[in-house]
Order: C-alpha cells, then structure tokens, then sequence
C-alpha cells in the first residue's frame, strides 16, 4: 500500500509504502538521485525485491532517465534470489538485465533480506549529451555520460582473484584491473573523485589494505615516493572514500567502485576538502580525503567520504558511547558541508553503518536533534574500520 508523496523545497520527494521507502530528488533537470530503503521484512526477500524494483523503474522509464550507478545492499544468503527478481524487474519494463550493478552484504537493521538499493541516473537533454556502457572484454562494467561538455565515469564491482596469493596483491589487483578500464576510457586514478571500498573482514586486515592502496596509489603518481612528498597530507590530491564492511557473493577480499570524471571535460571545477574538525586520513596512513566537491555550472556535487567519531589528532572520540559518537559524526558533517553552502538536508543518498542493532533507536534519537529524522539513508549494520568505532555516514550532497 502506498502513502502520499511527500515534496520538499529541495527537490526531493518522499514515498512510503508498506515495506519500504523511496526518496528521489531531481538536480538540474536532468540528474536523478534515487534510494530505496526498506523499513521492515514483511514478505519473501525476491518478492519485496520485485516490488521495490517495479517502483524505481517505474519512474525511470516514465521520466526517461538512464541508470549510471547502481548499488543492492542485502544479506549475502539472499544474493541469487534478490538478483533474479531484479533481472524479471527490468526485463518487464525493456531494460537491460546484464546492466552494472555492485551487490555488498549489508545486514538490515530490520532483520535479515533486502536492506535497500541505490541509484544513479541521468537523461540526456541538450546537444552532446550522452550515456554509453563501459565494457571489460564483453562485460559491463560501468557507465560513461557527457553533460554538458563534461565526461564523467563510473567504473563498479571491481575486485581482485581470490586466489591470488593473500588480501595485499589481491587488493593490489583490484586496483589495477580499474586502473586499466579507466585507462583503456581515457581516464586515470588521477581522475577519480570518489572510491566506494567494501572490504571482507575489515577488521582484520584494514592496515594491510592501505598499504596496498598506498602502493598503488603511488605507483600511479598521487602519493610521492620519498617522505618529504607527501609530508603536507591536506594538500594531496586524493578521492574521497568509503572503507567499510562488506562481504560480496564473488568471495573476494575487497570490492569497489569508482566515480571519475575526464581530463578534457569542461564546465566543471574540483576541489578536495581535508575537513574542518578532522585532518587528512593520510595522516594515519588512509589515502583519501575528507570530501571532494564538483561543482558544475548549475549543481553542486559533495562527495563525503565515510565519516565517523575522530578527533582531529586522528584518535577514536567517545568510545563505547554510541550517542555521541553519533552526535560528534553529525558535527563534524556539518562542518565539512556548511563551507560550501550546503546543510544537511542536502544529503540526497546515505548509507549509514551501526555497528550493533541495538543503537538503531539512539541512531533515530540523534537524527531528529539535528532535523534530519527521515533523509535517504540505508541503514546497515557493519563494522567500520576500528573496532571501538560505532557508527559511520557516508553521503552523497547535491543541491542548486
């Protein structure tokens, strides 16, 4: 049963239904952001993956929007179910089964299943304009789209060989394999504005893979080889990120997917962020920055990395106190986004990561003190990369 459409000064839209949410938020005409979060487990999880699917694509071929990004949150025993609902899904409205998609073991707050599905969109409209599909060999791999004289890419469900010799060359692997298809697209690491790192067991070898991304990241040229290159950590050019737990049904060690945009594209301006009340995560060996914001001529584009409860030396704050580890978190996103006019109602796609399903309602507490109580976020339960960490946000922040 569906309830009524809820429209915000912001462009987005609020819809409820039975078992889930859809929230949608149009950007320059042209730019959908489109998440689905399910609010409760109340039928079989390829049943409520068919449902949930109908609505999204509903909307998407009706409005004649092409999806660039797609990602399925959901418990992994649920894989090959959720994955033949979506397919019968697209098929029924003419779409492509075979298109791009990243499927991450995200356990629901609300039991086991479906945890929720995020997407991308975009609708070609002026001249030169265009969505095309990024293949490795005859798979796809990703989407390409021009708007407006700029070329961005979306490169997603890279990984490593899991029989590769450990979880360093492995990850090493998934690098390069990426690096190669951006290449092979006219683009590099250098171009990447924001990397989505889901990784097996984060907690057991989290330190193993930055020295693997580290590596690789200066064989590519955005670390410098010697100390003193890389001594001024917030002047670095570096993607923001999310690095997080997540299984994948390949039995891979990592995951990820990548957001670049083209050396020769136009109209657009970047900027890193290294946070207001944290400093670069270089600083304690995490090759990323804070945020990275895109600003094209009529939308602004922040991309939040994973945050979570760090002071600015580095160290974990309010340990075991999930509330304000919570509160601190929503402080320091605040901070980061309000310097480039944005606020936190601004937040167009979310995931946010519990470490224990029992703080869901202190999660909810918190959300409502800083009036955000219903914004587009999955909620999941996962271990962030430190053991004493609770809670974590990383977001998409969009707005004209």
């Amino acid at each position: 049963m569906k309830d009524k459409v809820m429209r915000r000064a912001n462009n987005r839209e609020t819809t409820n239904f039975e078992a889930f949410k859809i929230y949608s938020t149009v950007l320059g005409g042209d730019q959908l952001y489109l998440s689905a979060a399910v609010t409760r487990q109340t039928e079989q999880s390829h049943l409520l993956t068919e449902r949930l699917y109908t609505e999204l694509l509903g909307r998407l071929v009706r409005d004649g929007y092409e999806i660039i990004h797609e990602r399925i949150f959901a418990s992994l025993q649920y894989h090959h179910q959720i994955i033949a609902a979506r397919a019968a899904a697209l098929r029924a409205h003419g779409l492509d089964a075979s298109s791009p998609l990243t499927f991450i073991q995200g356990h629901p707050a609300h039991g086991r299943g479906l945890a929720g599905v995020q997407m991308r969109a975009f609708r070609p409209n002026r001249a030169g304009d265009s969505v095309r599909t990024i293949y490795e060999g005859d798979f796809p791999v990703g989407k390409s789209w021009v708007r407006n004289g700029a070329s961005f890419q979306i490169v997603q469900n890279m990984y490593g060989e899991s029989d590769t010799a450990d979880r360093y060359h492995e990850s090493c692997e998934m690098f390069d394999r990426t690096q190669k298809i951006l290449q092979q697209n006219g683009a590099s690491f250098k171009n990447v504005l924001r990397t989505w790192i889901y990784l097996s067991k984060i907690l057991d070898w989290y330190g193993e893979f930055n020295r693997a991304r580290n590596a690789r990241f200066t064989e590519y040229g955005l670390l410098g080889l010697s100390e003193k290159e890389n001594t001024e950590a917030e002047q670095i050019y570096l993607p923001a990120s999310t690095g997080i737990l997540g299984e994948n049904p390949h039995g891979a060690a990592s995951t990820m997917d990548v957001f670049a945009v083209a050396p020769d594209s136009r109209n657009i301006t970047i900027t890193h962020s290294s946070g207001v009340q944290q400093k670069s995560p270089y600083r304690y060996g995490s090759a990323f920055s804070r945020a990275m914001t895109l600003k094209e001529a009529d939308v602004t584009h922040i991309l939040l990395s994973g945050t979570a409860s760090i002071d600015e030396h580095g160290k974990t704050a309010f340990t075991d106190d999930v509330r304000e580890q919570i509160r601190k978190t929503f402080h320091v996103v605040q901070a980061l986004i309000d310097k480039e006019g944005a606020s936190l109602g601004d937040i167009n796609e979310a995931t946010v990561f519990l470490k224990e399903g029992k703080d869901l309602e202190t999660y909810w507490r918190v959300a409502d003190e800083f009036g955000v109580p219903d914004f587009p976020a999955i909620l999941l339960i996962a271990d962030v990369c430190r053991a004493d960490l609770l809670f974590e946000i990383d977001a998409a922040v969009a707005f004209a």
